[in-house]
């Protein structure tokens, strides 16, 4: 199992995620979005940590914006919704996990069996767990029976706090999340 953490916007929560062994560290480079993170604040974010594989995430962006953040970062993936995905049709890409949802899933399953670069499936469908907490499911395209809310997901995705004052971070829902789902996984 996978742990991911999305729209890492500070130095303080990168560095968490990767003291709690998280695989992913994801920034968000959707302008309008409330957790937008500027290209050259992530850079300064990935010196500063080791251990995770840094993604890109973009929504109905420009391809080749999508490469240039990607290639000045030297991000591992990128994470991308399948109107981006298809805007590479001649392009070669970097490894992607595809964001899909209800509406587009077969469409993106049949995307993906064809496009060698894509690695993984996101789910923009939340999930509420014992403890209500939502968070987002990613599967490996090689599952069987592929579904959203699968009983074993390849990866989980939690969303980054943000800082209550410059390195202060309340992380007790995070670590309650984190903590449930590795029990739930040490008890398989």
């Amino acid at each position: 199992m996978y742990f991911k953490i999305d729209n890492v916007t500070n130095l303080t929560a990168a560095r968490w995620a990767a003291a709690e062994g998280f695989d992913f560290i994801a920034f968000n480079f959707n302008k309008d979005h409330m957790d937008y993170i500027k290209p050259m604040m992530a850079a300064e974010i990935c010196k500063w940590v080791v251990g995770p594989k840094f993604i890109g995430c973009f929504d109905n962006a420009n391809a080749q914006s999508v490469l240039d953040i990607f290639d000045l970062l030297n991000l591992d993936a990128i994470e991308i919704d399948l109107p981006t995905a298809e805007s590479f049709s001649n392009i070669d890409t970097p490894p992607i996990l595809l964001k899909l949802n209800s509406q587009n899933l077969l469409i993106g399953l049949e995307f993906g069996k064809y496009n060698k670069n894509v690695f993984a499936y996101s789910s923009y469908d939340e999930l509420n767990n014992e403890m209500n907490i939502p968070l987002e499911l990613f599967f490996m395209p090689s599952l069987p029976n592929l579904g959203f809310f699968h009983k074993t997901p390849f990866g989980i995705n939690f969303n980054a706090s943000n800082e209550i004052e410059p390195g202060i971070l309340n992380f007790d829902e995070l670590e309650q999340s984190k903590e449930f789902w590795r029990s739930k996984l040490e008890n398989r």
